[in-house]
């Protein structure tokens, strides 16, 4: 016979409708290893019942166990009041049962929600679901690619191999990523690539010396296809994570026009650098940059605003969440989460009244549809609704 407690709080959160109270009852009982055959044999019956969406769906079932295990397995620490407890390797099979019928069911990953002091605000247990037939896929890889002469390749319409040839240096697509040799040197006036990523797409780059590129949604690189012997010089909108190559006779440079130089040995950074951001972040991974004069070190970031750099210490996870496959909700109002949900969905986000003050916080992965990612947000008492234009109304 089921516990009667956990079989109510798993029933309540495979429906949605569990509080913020409850979720922590239920992390407590998942930790307690007297509750381990009524779990697994609650779990299974409910694995009996969608156990086809796996079998008819083997790829999308492989990705949800592998988000699910990275963020069960790893350094996770559960938000709020309630450590996470420590859970035993022998253990981790019967979790695994439970994790997949909770993620299958459209839930995800845990989140929670902190409401700011003042705010006024409690949970709202029903969010009106937009239809299914308005749903809109996630983000993938993709990115436009404008060469010297003004030619432009759309690189998510190409297959691997080579694509481009300019004097001397050549482009290759391969697994997602476009990679520059340089040949013979030329003795040539430089040359620029641009590649930029719209909204809903991100790219990998590898430069003519070897630096790798990670580029968000919605950003740009501008880079010479064969770089000089003396330095190194890119620029750049949006966001990108860099590993750039060491080369102490040839600094590694970047320029966001208008806001920032960043002069790099060797080191791997991330720059933040939209315009409907408060600010420009620089943060750094490993090794030494400088921004605009100020030397960070590894772990810091730089904020750049108006008039005035601070820096301090970063959070690398929500840093590099985008880069790793994860929104990183940590700290963040409503407004960033629609921000970065404008720009990995290609939608507009219209606020109908006034934008409501919440605090988020937690991780969800990038590959699941907007519908699903909203269903996560439902606890926030903010209503959405979808309309076929890709226009997201937020209501109160």
């Amino acid at each position: 016979m089921y516990n009667a407690e956990l079989q109510e709080l798993v029933d309540k959160y495979l429906s949605g409708s569990l509080d913020l109270k409850e979720a922590h009852i239920l992390h407590q009982l998942l930790g307690d290893p007297q509750q381990e055959e009524e779990l697994k044999t609650l779990m299974m019956d409910h694995l009996e019942r969608i156990a086809t969406i796996d079998y008819h769906y083997p790829e999308t079932g492989s990705r949800i166990m592998q988000a699910v295990e990275s963020r069960l397995f790893g350094s996770e620490v559960m938000p709020g009041p309630v450590p996470a407890p420590v859970v035993p390797f022998f253990r981790r099979s019967w979790i695994r049962y439970a994790a997949s019928v909770m993620v299958i069911v459209g839930l995800g990953t845990y989140f929670l929600f902190r409401f700011q002091p003042g705010s006024g605000t409690t949970p709202q247990k029903e969010l009106p679901a937009a239809p299914l037939a308005r749903d809109i896929a996630p983000g993938k890889a993709g990115a436009v690619l404008t060469l010297s002469d003004g030619r432009q390749l759309l690189l998510d319409s190409l297959g691997n191999g080579l694509i481009a040839e300019q004097s001397g240096t050549t482009a290759t697509l391969r697994e997602g990523r476009l990679i520059y040799s340089s040949g013979k040197e030329e003795k040539v006036k430089p040359q620029y690539n641009i590649m930029s990523t719209p909204r809903g797409r991100q790219f990998q780059l590898t430069l003519p010396d070897g630096t790798r590129v990670w580029l968000n949604a919605e950003s740009s690189i501008r880079f010479p296809i064969s770089f000089s012997e003396k330095e190194r010089q890119v620029e750049i909108t949006g966001e990108a994570y860099f590993e750039v190559t060491k080369n102490a006779h040839a600094p590694f440079n970047v320029t966001v026009p208008g806001k920032a130089e960043i002069v790099v040995l060797g080191t791997s950074f991330n720059i933040n650098a939209y315009s409907n951001e408060s600010s420009l972040n620089t943060t750094l991974i490993d090794g030494k940059v400088k921004v605009n004069g100020k030397v960070l070190n590894p772990g810091q970031q730089i904020r750049t605003g108006t008039g005035e750099s601070i820096v301090g210490q970063a959070d690398l996870e929500k840093v590099l969440a985008w880069k790793n496959g994860l929104f990183n909700f940590n700290n963040a109002s409503l407004p960033e989460v629609m921000r970065q949900l404008e720009r990995w969905y290609d939608i507009e986000v219209v606020y109908e009244k006034q934008i409501p003050v919440i605090e988020f916080g937690g991780e969800m992965s990038k590959e699941m549809t907007l519908v699903n990612l909203l269903e996560t947000l439902k606890a926030s008492n903010v209503h959405f609704r979808l309309e076929d234009n890709r226009r997201l109304i937020v209501t109160p």
